[in-house]
Formats: structure tokens, C-alpha cells, sequence
């Protein structure tokens, strides 16, 4: 037996110069892709976590971009949403403890009546090691 194809759409957690094009999405157009994508019937929404802005972000423009914590977001959507599901791609786990993880994710699963979904990674961009970690 098959599985059906499955729709997620990855909803921008920062605004312009992180990851996305200018001036995409600060936290209103965030939370209404993901209830409109509840809406239009995807299967779930993600998002993603970084710590800081790169370098070459901060260089380009005046005020560094708005990014914002895909847990604290998905606790959020997960209060204006009924049926979608709620995912990290991808939690950087080296930046938290992982019992602390554990704690928030059960949590917003509960919150969000078993909605929620894990997932982790290791990182990708030194400045942000460097910023929570400069002397190592």
C-alpha cells in the first residue's frame, strides 16, 4: 500500500537578507502563510533556526535582519491553526541542552495536540558557533 504525497511549506522565520528575498517575512506575513496554508490543506508548516545573521548579511543593510525562534513561532501558529502539522528544519541541537529539547518539544506537542514534529541538525555556519561559544 502506498502513502499519499504529503505537502509542507518551509514559512521564512526571518526577514530580509537571511534566507529570503527583500523584505520577506516578518512575523504577521509568517503566521498568515502557515493559517493559509492550513487553509489551502498542506500537511504542515516549518521552521527554521538560526542564532545570529552572517556576515555578509549585517554588511548590507543598515539594521540587522529579524529572525525568529522556530519553537516560539510554532507555539504561536500552533495556538491559530487547528489540523496542520508544526515542524523545526532544522533545530541546531548543539546550541541547547538536549533535556531542555526535550522539555519544549513535548511541550508544544501537547500545546498543539500532538501536532508537532522534531527536527534537528547540527549547524551549518560558524559566525553562529562563534556567537553563542567565542572562546572556543
Amino acid at each position: 500500500m502506498t502513502e499519499p504525497v504529503r505537502f509542507g511549506l518551509g514559512v521564512p522565520t526571518a526577514t530580509e537578507g537571511m534566507m529570503y528575498p527583500v523584505p520577506y517575512a516578518g512575523i504577521e506575513d509568517a503566521v498568515r502563510l502557515a493559517t493559509e496554508a492550513e487553509a489551502l490543506g498542506y500537511d504542515s508548516v516549518w521552521g527554521n533556526d538560526h542564532v545570529s545573521t552572517q556576515g555578509y548579511v549585517r554588511r548590507e543593510y543598515d539594521q540587522p535582519p529579524s529572525f525568529f525562534d522556530p519553537l516560539t513561532y510554532l507555539a504561536f501558529v500552533a495556538a491559530v491553526t487547528q489540523r496542520i502539522r508544526l515542524a523545526t528544519c532544522v533545530l541546531v541541537l548543539p546550541f541547547r541542552h538536549p533535556v531542555l529539547v526535550a522539555k519544549q518539544a513535548a511541550t508544544l506537542d501537547q500545546l498543539s495536540g500532538g501536532r508537532f514534529v522534531l527536527g534537528v541538525g547540527v549547524g551549518a555556519y560558524r559566525e553562529e558557533f562563534e556567537a553563542m561559544w567565542p572562546e572556543r
